[in-house]
């Protein structure tokens, strides 16, 4: 008997519908008592690896997402983990550490960026991007050379709604895809965390804030010095956006269960079928994508 069964039962005993925990390796100690030092030190020591302690949430069904050693956090995701021959330098996960002690997984992975404009949320999807070498939808560069306007009649929406798609397609072909809409309400977040679970696929919600003055000034500078990527905004613009914005909670950030979908909805598929209207409805057919 090893002494992470008990991280096994407290992972099994999770309930069903969620699809994520985040846990602190203080946590993890509460029920299996002292992580060896190496589990501090090493990124590795948490790779999905068929062997001890990974057996550990792997024979209840999960996998570890991802791992942060200076954080002393750890969230798993269920499923089974993807095997990749080790690369070199890249340890047992054969994946490589990152500088901001975050240890990349080979978990397909919706990553949401979520903040006001200005706060730098395109900077850290752009980031996560060339990090990872994978796919960002970042509505902006769509809008502002083809319309010339943040929203141009709806006409965002439309556009938002194929990139939701796109990002279904690109989690069902088994590569992760960064979706950087700053989705400033939580049934917004909830629709499309459920619509990549859906895919099998993990999510990461990644919330930017900052000083409002300093977010003021920086949406103010990128307007300035960057014209063709953004839009002027006034202090009343900025003052409806923050009325507007619901900032993730603490339960949305720790991927708890996600709710019921909104009064009148079958699904958050369907209720996002409804904001987003070029979006099928994704849990009753396969889109064509016409």
């Amino acid at each position: 008997m090893s002494r992470y069964d008990a991280l096994t039962r407290l992972l099994s005993a999770t309930p069903p519908d969620q699809r994520a925990l985040r846990l602190t390796f203080a946590d993890i100690e509460a029920v299996v008592g002292p992580l060896p030092p190496s589990a501090r030190d090493y990124r590795t020591w948490w790779g999905n690896s068929s062997r001890s302690p990974s057996l550990a949430w792997e024979s209840a069904g999960w996998k570890v997402n991802h791992v942060s050693v200076s954080g002393e956090v750890v969230v798993f995701v269920r499923g089974r983990a993807e095997r990749r021959a080790a690369a070199p330098g890249g340890g047992e996960s054969g994946l490589p550490g990152r500088a901001d002690g975050w240890q990349r997984t080979s978990v397909t992975t919706l990553f949401l960026t979520v903040g006001l404009p200005g706060a730098g949320k395109t900077t850290v999807a752009k980031q996560l991007a060339d990090e990872r070498r994978i796919l960002r939808l970042t509505p902006d560069d769509w809008m502002a050379p083809l319309f010339g306007h943040n929203d141009a009649a709806g006409r965002r929406d439309i556009l938002e709604g194929r990139m939701i798609w796109t990002a279904y397609e690109v989690l069902r072909s088994g590569a992760s895809v960064i979706l950087d809409f700053g989705c400033w309400s939580s049934d917004e977040r909830y629709a499309i965390r459920t619509i990549a679970e859906s895919t099998g696929a993990g999510f990461e919600l990644r919330y930017v804030g900052l000083d409002e003055s300093e977010r003021r000034a920086r949406a103010t500078r990128r307007w300035q010095e960057h014209p063709e990527s953004t839009f002027p905004m006034t202090d009343a613009d900025h003052d409806q956006f923050l009325a507007l914005f619901q900032p993730p909670t603490a339960g949305e950030l720790a991927l708890a269960p996600v709710p019921a979908p909104p009064s009148g909805f079958e699904s958050w598929q369907h209720w996002a079928s409804d904001r987003w209207p070029t979006l099928p409805r994704l849990d009753e057919v396969s889109p064509s994508g016409r």
